[in-house]
């Protein structure tokens, strides 16, 4: 079976294209048209174009304390970031830099 591109209308390229151009992240571009991060990343590289970075804002105490105590309760990444609206990466780079370790083995998946 062969797969097949599909192609987005032109009002949804030139939306994405728009962002892009005034300077947008991948993750900023997503939360604006409601697509995954991933489509837009996918999107992005098919076209060839580098990634836009942006300055990233520091955590408050409030998200901070919130993204702990969802990880004290035992949380995966994705259901971390799916409270605290942001990606699974943040939640793992977020993790990584605090020293604490995933609540699930590799493999295992947080439904189980």
């Amino acid at each position: 079976m062969e797969l097949t591109k599909r192609r987005l209308d032109p009002f949804e390229e030139e939306r994405r294209m728009s962002l892009y151009r005034q300077g947008l992240s991948d993750y900023q571009i997503a939360e604006q048209t409601f697509y995954s991060v991933t489509a837009i990343s996918q999107w992005r590289w098919s076209r060839g174009l580098p990634a836009n970075h942006f300055t990233k804002q520091k955590l408050t105490q409030k998200e901070q304390e919130k993204r702990l105590e969802l990880y004290n309760k035992g949380f995966g990444d994705k259901k971390i970031a799916k409270e605290c609206g942001v990606s699974k990466g943040a939640i793992a780079q977020w993790r990584w830099k605090k020293g604490l370790k995933s609540n699930f083995k590799k493999g295992q998946h947080e439904n189980e």
